[in-house]
């Protein structure tokens, strides 16, 4: 049966056949250790025994949920770019950022949605502001300068479509 269990899964794009298996072996790994614990012994043995397994079934199945949970989180593919004009001159990394930091997000979210550390995130941000010539202009803040003109290119591209 398990073998029939594993060349589904190796079949199979679904994650459901992934936690079968993990599930499958985590119920093996169980059964095994209940003959440990059990073993030939009277009723009050038994009755320690079943309970014992029953701990160690709930355990063995929170870890193995929480390990597949886990790596099903870091295995996916990352989403797909939204579909959107960049602006001209800048890269296209730095555009994803200016487009995170447009949508309103703060650096911590926006290395966090991209993969990045804040730090990378500063240095794209810094970059930004030169190439769209963002200096110190008094009272006004640049990442609302620099939002401003992601979303006005956006405004542009779309009259243009139109």
């Amino acid at each position: 049966m398990l073998a029939a269990l594993v060349a589904w899964a190796a079949s199979s794009p679904d994650r459901v056949a992934v936690r079968v298996i993990a599930f499958t072996w985590a119920a093996a790994a169980v059964v095994l250790l209940s003959v440990g614990i059990a073993g030939p012994t009277v009723e009050r043995q038994l009755t320690l025994g079943i309970v014992a397994v029953a701990v160690v079934t709930v355990g063995v199945l929170a870890a193995t949920a929480a390990g597949l949970a886990r790596y099903e989180h870091w295995s996916h593919a990352p989403a797909p770019r939204p579909v959107t004009a960049g602006v001209p001159g800048l890269s296209p990394r730095e555009n994803d950022v200016l487009a995170a930091m447009a949508g309103g997000a703060t650096n911590a979210a926006i290395a966090g949605e991209l993969f990045l550390s804040e730090r990378t995130v500063e240095q794209h941000l810094r970059s930004i502001f030169d190439k769209l010539d963002l200096g110190d202009h008094g009272g006004s803040n640049r990442r609302v300068r620099a939002a401003a003109t992601w979303w006005q290119h956006q405004d542009s591209d779309r009259a243009a479509e139109a």
